[in-house]
């Protein structure tokens, strides 16, 4: 199988409370968030927690075995997930999708702009999410 690398505007990315893999490539996604600020509720937030949260990327072009790792890098430039802790490998076929779905339950945040990072092999591809106060 020849190795192509996903092109970054074509690889999808999803926040909700939970992703769950379904057979035939499918997924039910719960507590989508349809924006990329979530808002939280005024708090002391030095302990602040969300439930659960999970994070999809859908790989929609390209083709091979790719080693993947994911990092979540927090306000402060801070690590909350390493890459390595999360890495395996994933299979892109012709013609299909490939979905990458990792969570933190719990999720303790600080308020400000998040990075949620897939990497596959060498490439990048990075997004962003802002955790923010009404």
């Amino acid at each position: 199988m020849t190795k192509q690398y996903p092109s970054d505007d074509k690889m999808l990315f999803l926040i909700s409370d939970d992703v769950r893999e379904e057979t035939g490539g499918k997924v039910t996604v719960l507590g989508l968030s349809v924006a990329t600020e979530l808002i939280v509720p005024k708090q002391d937030h030095q302990n602040a927690a969300i439930a659960s949260m999970a994070f999809l990327f859908g790989i929609t072009d390209g083709e091979g075995v790719f080693k993947s790792e994911f990092s979540i890098i927090d306000p402060d430039n801070q690590a909350v997930l390493k890459g390595n802790a999360l890495a395996s490998e994933v299979e892109k076929l012709p013609g299909r999708n490939a979905n990458l779905v990792f969570k933190l339950i719990p999720f303790k945040y600080k308020l400000g702009p998040y990075r949620v990072i897939l990497k596959l092999d060498d490439r990048a591809y990075e997004r962003k999410f802002k955790i923010r106060e009404p």
